[in-house]
């Protein structure tokens, strides 16, 4: 029991002493304090990460050194303006650097000089406008580098010439940057011709991809272009292996758009507010697909039974898709049959589901349904907001459908009348044409005379009248009948 003690408690001491130990450092005179962590690579060698963010440092302290075994220095959310020459050369070793969130206009040329195994640098969030052509001269093992949210307006050609190792690029949200690199994308064409295997455009007011950006991007697997005011889907790297194209102003997913990249295995399709329609065939090719999300496309209604392909086509095998928070009504089972060997978590929540006999496969499917709580029926309407997997299966009937068949019917029947009324009236024009042009002649029919039923009462006088005097009067000498006549 003792021996068992005694394991117990060496174990627990090893422990402690391999975790890191955050610890005060770097105090000055001015009171300035960082926060450093020792701790031990996988080599054994004992190493700091210094983190002096969020300071409200203006300025670098003169007697700002480590010891050379700092492997990290983080220097984000502070007011630093602007950096001296040589200014991290005691930092030999430094291998990550954080500037990002502070207040740089612009940087001297010789300010990261001395830093020849500093990996990964950050600048992101400043106020930068241009960069000298020399600034990452001496940084031989820079790998990773984020210029995002800045104001650049352009890249120098031979800015990154002595960076040969460098593998991802950020340069997002420098709208005034993307501008000019529709014009002129030099920097960026000889970049990619080397290692550079991850870049993000994001945001960067880009309309329309230059010409031969790409073309020989053959070691490029990640590529982001979200937020770009994109139409079309452009012909992009053949080794892309992840590509994010959420927020462009696509309206219409085509056949074949994603064809030429069967190495993706991540696509993101996200915010595509202006995406009515996926039609057949748009995701085929995808042949190492894994993930695809295509949430928060709000006009996004029509989503074809064959967008993965037709049943003799090459399997897509997604194994997460999410279409969530989309403004769908329905979607067919068959569009999950090319999927159903590997598809593992599907999300539809948040979309207006018309529950009908068309969804019933909602009910019965097996795939893992994520946030089926939000997971709700639109209609009809005695299922409004209803939990779409609690309405009774007896229910999914598609009862709209004989609704949809009257409307139809009555369509078809006014336009008939229209198209007789549209007979009519071409036959009339037609016929008017032949009649001015003297090919038809109309002859009208002539009246002769007019005929009226009349009525003639006879007078008080020839009431009195019988037969005998009218006979008598017919027979008289004229003469004689008209003093008859006179008397009467």
């Amino acid at each position: 029991m003792a021996l068992a003690m005694l394991i117990l408690v060496t174990v627990l001491a090893a422990t402690s002493a391999l975790e890191p130990t955050p610890q005060l450092c770097l105090r000055d005179a001015e009171g300035l304090a960082c926060r450093c962590t020792a701790s031990l690579t996988e080599l054994g060698v004992h190493v700091w990460d210094v983190d002096c963010s969020s300071r409200n440092i203006s300025s670098l302290p003169t007697e700002l050194v480590i010891s050379q075994e700092a492997r990290s220095l983080d220097l984000s959310r502070n007011q630093l303006s602007s950096l001296t020459n040589e200014q991290f050369s005691h930092w030999g070793n430094l291998e990550e650097l954080s500037l990002s969130r502070n207040k740089f206009t612009s940087l001297n040329e010789g300010a990261f000089w001395g830093l020849a195994n500093l990996r990964t640098l950050d600048l992101s969030y400043n106020m930068l406008t241009i960069l000298p052509d020399k600034i990452f001269n001496g940084l031989s093992s820079l790998s990773n580098l984020n210029l995002g949210m800045n104001w650049l307006q352009e890249l120098h050609p031979q800015l990154f010439s002595s960076t040969p190792h460098l593998d991802s690029l950020i340069l997002s949200y420098n709208t005034a940057l993307g501008k000019n690199l529709m014009k002129s994308a030099e920097c960026l064409a000889i970049l990619l011709e080397r290692n550079l295997s991850s870049l993000s455009l994001n945001n960067m007011s880009i309309e329309k991809i230059p010409d031969g950006l790409f073309s020989g991007a053959s070691q490029l697997r990640y590529l982001s272009l979200a937020d770009n005011p994109l139409k079309i889907v452009d012909i992009l790297p053949a080794s892309l292996e992840s590509l994010n194209l959420s927020g462009i102003n696509v309206e219409v997913l085509l056949p074949g758009d994603f064809i030429s990249y069967p190495k993706l295995r991540k696509l993101q399709l996200d915010r595509l507010i202006h995406l009515r329609t996926v039609q057949e065939n748009a995701f085929e090719g995808l042949t190492s697909l894994e993930v695809l999300t295509m949430e928060n496309c709000i006009q996004l209604h029509e989503f074809d039974e064959f967008s993965f392909g037709s049943p003799n086509s090459a399997p897509v095998p997604l194994k997460r898709l999410s279409l969530a928070r989309s403004g769908l009504h329905t979607l067919s089972s068959k569009t999950f049959l090319p999927l159903a060997p590997t598809l593992e978590h599907l999300a539809l929540q948040g979309n207006p589901w018309r529950c009908d006999c068309k969804l019933v496969w909602m009910r019965q499917t097996n795939f893992s349904l994520e946030s089926s709580e939000y997971l709700r029926c639109f209609s009809p309407e005695k299922h409004h907001n209803e939990l779409l997997l609690s309405v009774d299966l007896k229910d999914f009937t598609c009862t709209h459908e004989s609704a949809r068949q009257k409307t139809d019917s009555e369509v078809s029947t006014v336009l008939s009348v229209s198209l007789l009324l549209a007979c009519v009236l071409v036959a009339g024009i037609i016929l008017i044409g032949l009649w001015r042009r003297g090919l038809i002649h109309c002859v009208p029919r002539k009246v002769v005379g007019r005929y009226f039923q009349v009525t003639v009462y006879p007078n008080s006088s020839e009431m009195e009248w019988d037969d005998k005097d009218l006979d008598h009067i017919w027979t008289m000498p004229s003469a004689d009948r008209q003093i008859v006549r006179g008397a009467a």
